[in-house]
């Protein structure tokens, strides 16, 4: 539309110069202002104006004429005001948009420093937690050793075997704190084993069961089945059965030495060993490793007995 509305201006124009001076040439002279002249002269200087109006009416906004005043609101400067308001506008927008970014990175960054100072804090309190629980630790293993070692004693002190055996194990281990106490306490049980006096038994036998008719393989049944309590009493009673044949007797009492778990009848086994062997006086029933050694070496001498 604006480039016809140009073309139309220019012939406007060219209508309002040329066609005048075609008629000046063609009658010569100009008539009066009133006549036919002035008139032709009047509106190719009108279509010229309005001629020209056209071709740059997108550059004003008002125009007088002397028939009044005529208002061109251009689309070029309406769009340059709506452009300029865009970008006045967008301008706004992004200025709101960088102040609140600089606003959050601010916040971002006290939240970040304050973040940094509670994992200081933390890791403070968590190394604080480690050493708290490292020495807990410590303490705890500490009072289980003790506990470990007073049952070890009591419960070889009650004819515990195996805890004998590990009070012993204890005491010669020179790196460990207890191996002092071990073996005082080991010994002191030793020695009460060891003793010169002991006790006889009486198996509670049956009124229905002549023992004397059990045979040694019967007998070493009826051991494992007895209980504890009543088992040295078996084991005197099987090491004078001259029926059965020596080596035999001491067998079972090394096997006695070797496995049972009651210190009592490993003591018992003991003593009546080396009374069949005649080691009564040589050997100490309690030296448990040495009997079973001294019996490896000497078994040969009781073979056929």
């Amino acid at each position: 539309m604006d480039f016809v509305i140009k073309v139309f201006g220019i012939f406007l124009v060219l209508f309002g110069v040329g066609f005048p001076v075609w008629w000046l040439i063609k009658r010569g002279s100009i008539e009066s202002r009133k006549g036919i002249g002035g008139k032709i002269l009047t509106a190719g200087g009108l279509a010229g104006f309005f001629g020209v109006a056209l071709i740059i009416q997108d550059r004003i906004t008002t125009l007088k004429t002397p028939i009044g005043t005529i208002q061109a609101a251009t689309e070029q400067a309406v769009a340059d005001a709506g452009d300029v308001s865009k970008l006045r506008t967008q301008a706004q927008v992004q200025t709101a948009t960088i102040n609140l970014v600089a606003s959050e990175a601010t916040k971002a960054k006290e939240l970040s420093e304050t973040v940094v100072k509670q994992v200081m804090e933390a890791e403070k309190k968590l190394i604080a937690l480690d050493a708290a629980t490292n020495s807990a630790q410590v303490l705890l293993k500490s009072i289980k050793e003790d506990e470990d070692f007073t049952m070890a004693v009591i419960g070889a002190q009650n004819n515990d075997r195996e805890m004998f055996d590990q009070l012993k194990k204890i005491a010669g281990d020179k790196s460990n704190k207890f191996s002092s106490r071990a073996y005082a306490a080991w010994n002191q049980i030793f020695l009460s084993h060891s003793r010169s006096m002991y006790d006889t038994f009486t198996v509670p036998w049956s009124n229905n069961i002549d023992p004397s008719s059990l045979s040694f393989d019967k007998l070493s049944t009826l051991f494992q089945e007895t209980p504890s309590s009543i088992q040295p009493a078996l084991i005197e009673y099987i090491s004078k059965r001259e029926d059965i044949h020596k080596v035999d007797r001491l067998e079972f009492m090394v096997n006695v030495i070797k496995n049972n778990k009651n210190l009592m009848n490993v003591e018992y086994a003991g003593r009546y060993f080396t009374r069949l062997t005649g080691q009564e006086q040589k050997i100490n029933p309690m030296a448990l490793d040495y009997l079973v050694s001294w019996w490896g070496e000497h078994r040969h001498e009781f073979e056929g007995k």
